[in-house]
């Protein structure tokens, strides 16, 4: 496992145990969400259309454009990489069996 990646996985794995101490008898199934650099956006300047905000109690948030538009996200930009296996051997290592 690639150390960049590690507390992305660990923090997958935690809240699909969560979720199936919460409901024992639904199917879990557990992705990241990453950017397809492979993927070109449809608009110049997308990224300008989303902004991070924070409000008094430093919650954050995100701020969307009121110019977005259908072309916007006419094209798919997230890829789903499946971690299932990643979590479930995560899942059944013993602490300090790195």
């Amino acid at each position: 496992m690639l150390a960049k990646w590690k507390p992305y996985l660990f923090d997958v794995a935690f809240q699909r145990y969560v979720v199936r101490l919460a409901f024992p008898d639904l199917t879990a199934t557990s992705y990241l969400l990453l950017t397809d650099k492979t993927t070109a956006a449809p608009t110049e300047g997308l990224n300008q259309k989303f902004k991070i905000t924070i409000d008094d109690k430093k919650r954050k948030g995100v701020s969307v454009s009121s110019s977005l538009s259908d072309e916007d996200l006419s094209v798919k930009l997230i890829r789903r990489i499946p971690v299932d296996i990643e979590c479930d051997l995560i899942c059944n290592t013993k602490v300090g069996d790195d």
